[in-house]
């Protein structure tokens, strides 16, 4: 059941993604869908913890690309 609930996230994103929406955007949602169907009670901890820690971590490896690319 777990795979067919991320199945269906990752599949609202692409979703998302070819509909022309920001995936930066829709990645946080479809991420707290996949969490709120398979387990409510992690959802908080999920962005708090999970979540957030990877993204800061990401956004500070990248962030000369980011900030570069910047129009």
């Amino acid at each position: 059941m777990d795979m067919i609930i991320i199945l269906l996230a990752l599949g609202l994103l692409m979703f998302a993604a070819y509909r022309g929406f920001s995936v930066i955007l829709f990645a946080p949602i479809c991420a707290l869908f996949a969490v709120l169907l398979t387990d409510p009670s992690f959802v908080l901890p999920f962005f708090s913890n999970i979540f957030m820690e990877k993204m800061v971590g990401f956004i500070k490896l990248y962030f000369p690309v980011f900030l570069l690319g910047a129009e």
